[in-house]
C-alpha cells in the first residue's frame, strides 16, 4: 500500500464471514499496528473501519456497505443512516432469515 497523503479515515475487510464484534475490532486493531499507522490522524481518532468481504463485493448487500461508508466519511451529512438496521430489515423482508454478526464496524464501541 502507498499512501500519497494522510488518511482521514482508514477501512479494511473484517474477513469472509461475518465475525461477532470483538473479533472485527481484534482485526481492526492489528491494521492500526503496522509501521507508521500510529502517526495517522484516523488511527488517533478511532476512524477505523471495517466490512464484511462478501458486503464489498457486487452483491444485493452493497446498499448496506455503501451506507456505511458514507457516514463514517461525512457523518454529519448521513447520521440519520443505519447500515446495521436497513440491513436487518432487508434480511426480515426479503429473505426470511435473521441477520446475525455485523457486518460493518469500527474501531470505536
Amino acid at each position: 500500500m502507498i499512501l500519497l497523503a494522510e488518511p482521514k479515515g482508514a477501512g479494511s475487510s473484517t474477513g469472509a464471514g461475518p465475525a461477532g464484534p470483538e473479533e472485527s475490532r481484534k482485526l481492526l486493531a492489528e491494521y492500526t499496528k503496522r509501521q507508521g499507522w500510529d502517526t495517522f490522524s484516523a488511527v488517533k481518532n478511532g476512524r477505523v473501519h471495517g466490512v464484511f468481504d462478501s458486503f464489498i463485493i457486487y452483491n444485493i448487500y452493497n446498499f448496506a456497505a455503501i451506507e456505511a461508508i458514507a457516514k463514517w466519511l461525512y457523518p454529519e451529512e448521513f447520521r440519520d443512516l443505519d447500515p446495521e438496521a436497513d440491513l436487518r430489515e432487508f434480511y426480515r423482508r426479503f429473505l426470511s432469515a435473521l441477520y446475525k454478526g455485523e457486518s460493518m464496524i469500527g474501531m470505536a464501541k
